[in-house]
């Protein structure tokens, strides 16, 4: 496996009050990414000039992209290189990235973290992450505030006819 290609991403900035688990956003939340080639090879990597694009699309069809310019023999065995972004979380959703290179074949291939083959051809994802609505956290919330609130009233409920059954009996 002479190149390897990973994107990774993480939360750089939270724009909304409510809490999520760390590898989740929300809406307006900016999210930095990077796209990492490595050469896992014995030989310099790539053959020849190759140009790396990763593109996150959203439901919205909005996206962004970075590209990694790579020349003909830059990466050294075990050196990698890599371009950041940052972008705003669109719309609820998951966002997927893509990514795609030129040229292909001859060389320029690039794997996985797993080994397997990314092929421009094909468009498959290779990473996603969840972006949570704002009115799907706030309906959660109002859901949970009526459960503890339902719950009250459940308990003060069975203390009034524990009390009434008390009073009857002494009657």
């Amino acid at each position: 496996m002479p190149a390897k290609f990973e994107v990774r991403f993480r939360v750089a900035e939270r724009r909304s009050r409510f809490r999520v688990p760390d590898n989740e956003a929300v809406e307006g939340d900016t999210i930095e990414y990077d796209s990492t080639v490595t050469n896992e090879g014995s030989s310099p990597f790539p053959p020849k000039d190759m140009l790396v694009t990763t593109t996150w699309q959203f439901p919205s069809n909005q996206g962004h992209t970075t590209e990694v310019a790579l020349r003909k023999g830059q990466l050294a065995p075990g050196e990698s290189t890599r371009a950041t972004g940052r972008v705003n979380v669109l719309w609820p959703g998951y966002a997927l990235a893509f990514v795609h290179y030129t040229p292909y074949g001859d060389g320029c291939v690039l794997h996985d973290s797993g080994g397997g083959e990314i092929s421009p051809l094909t468009r498959g994802a290779v990473a996603s992450f969840r972006g949570a609505g704002i009115v799907e956290l706030a309906t959660l919330r109002a859901l949970r505030v009526a459960l503890y609130v339902a719950a009250v009233a459940t308990v003060a409920a069975m203390i009034s006819i524990g009390g009434l059954v008390v009073a009857l009996k002494g009657i």
